[in-house]
């Protein structure tokens, strides 16, 4: 086959937007599988939600989790590489959302810690089969807390992201930390290692393949590293306008019509 190694993100890519994953999909990629391919989720979500899923789904090998603070097996659990934060790092991070009074998700490696409540982040818990942790003050708790750290994530509104992303850059600075948005709704903050592109390098080595040997699938911003480490970078047809504008290839297909499964049945395997 042309690419031994595929990595798709999974929000919006490869799981469809009623919260559900193609069989089309799931089939051509247990085919690629059983062809001797390797192919990885690599998602913004935490490992407590992307495991289970990938579970359900029957997939095998490893995962990719909070960009590329985390790689574990899907099967067994065990966590084979983790970055993330200092803990001055994570309180700077809180200290300056906290002054943009900005409602915060605080990630450690099995919970997400939130400061408000309301209908957004209980959607947001049910999208990802989640239960965030409440907490009176987000930075007291990190303070507080013997556990890394790996994310920091605002909910915005919709028309507010691209302004709350810049001013998180303007304020915390370059060369620490990677800002971007992973939804209409979400900007997210990891350490600066912890791109999805670091991601795929981490997994070209660990599979030993080269970039030209990589495919890869996504539809949002903090995409944009995946795309670029990879031999191949491809934006579904929902994909924001900014990916479009830096992939390789943009498919004519949505994650609704099981893009990444049409890809590859047509691409890869054909």
């Amino acid at each position: 086959m042309k690419y031994k190694l595929i990595i798709s993100d999974y929000d919006g890519t490869f799981r469809r937007r009623d919260n559900t994953v193609g069989e089309k999909t799931l089939c051509a990629v247990k085919e690629y599988v059983r062809r001797g391919g390797k192919f990885v989720i690599c998602t913004g979500r935490m490992p407590s939600s992307i495991r289970p899923v990938l579970l359900r789904c029957g997939l095998e090998g490893l995962y990719v989790a909070y960009q590329g603070s985390v790689a574990g097996d899907i099967q067994s659990g065990k966590i084979l590489h983790e970055s993330g934060f200092t803990k001055e790092q994570a309180l700077r991070i809180c200290a300056v959302m906290q002054g943009m009074g900005l409602r915060i998700h605080a990630y450690d490696r099995d919970d997400c810690f939130v400061n408000y409540e309301d209908d957004a982040l209980r959607l947001y818990e049910e999208v990802c089969a989640i239960r965030s942790v409440r907490v009176p003050d987000v930075y007291e708790h990190i303070e507080r807390s013997e556990n890394k750290f790996f994310k920091l994530l605002a909910m915005v509104e919709r028309e507010e992201r691209l302004a709350v992303r810049d001013a998180l850059r303007e304020k915390l600075g370059e060369g620490e930390f990677y800002v971007s948005c992973s939804a209409s709704t979400l900007v997210e903050v990891t350490a600066v290692q912890d791109t999805k592109g670091a991601a795929a390098e981490y997994l070209c080595g660990h599979y030993g393949v080269q970039k030209g040997d990589v495919l890869a699938f996504g539809d949002n911003q903090n995409d944009a590293p995946l795309l670029a480490a990879a031999g191949h970078g491809v934006a579904v047809a929902n994909a924001d306008p900014s990916l479009k504008a830096v992939a390789d290839e943009v498919y004519d297909k949505t994650c609704d019509e099981d893009a990444v499964g049409d890809y590859l049945e047509k691409f890869v395997l054909a």
